[in-house]
């Protein structure tokens, strides 16, 4: 547990689907739950994997945290790994869904460092 008036560095990571809503006016609802699960799948399992947690699902978005609840000097790193795992397996699991999209880039990932305190 984290004492009282601890302040410490903690890295945050976002990651959601571009253009999604265009995606969903071409799917069935169906397909597109079964899209947005697998996508939460692979996330989940790559983030975990380098030790960060998941704050919250938005959307199609994922909120995920690294260094929290345990203090950790390669918070950063992991992260960082993190994102670039998921630039390599999200298109993986496009072909697997069969999914077409454009020969663009369909995750959009973003980390940056947070500051948390508690008095």
């Amino acid at each position: 547990m984290m004492p009282l008036g601890e302040r410490r560095q903690i890295t945050a990571l976002f990651c959601d689907l571009i253009d999604s809503v265009k995606l969903t006016t071409q799917l069935d609802p169906e397909e597109w739950l079964e899209i947005v699960d697998a996508y939460y799948g692979v996330a989940r399992d790559v983030i975990t994997s380098f030790k960060g947690r998941i704050l919250d699902y938005v959307g199609d978005g994922i909120a995920a945290y690294f260094g929290y609840p345990l203090s950790d000097e390669d918070a950063t790193c992991d992260a960082v790994k993190a994102a670039l795992r998921l630039s390599e397996e999200i298109p993986l699991l496009e072909t697997s869904l069969n999914l077409k999209l454009q020969d663009r880039k369909s995750t959009r990932l973003n980390s940056s460092h947070a500051n948390i305190s508690y008095a």
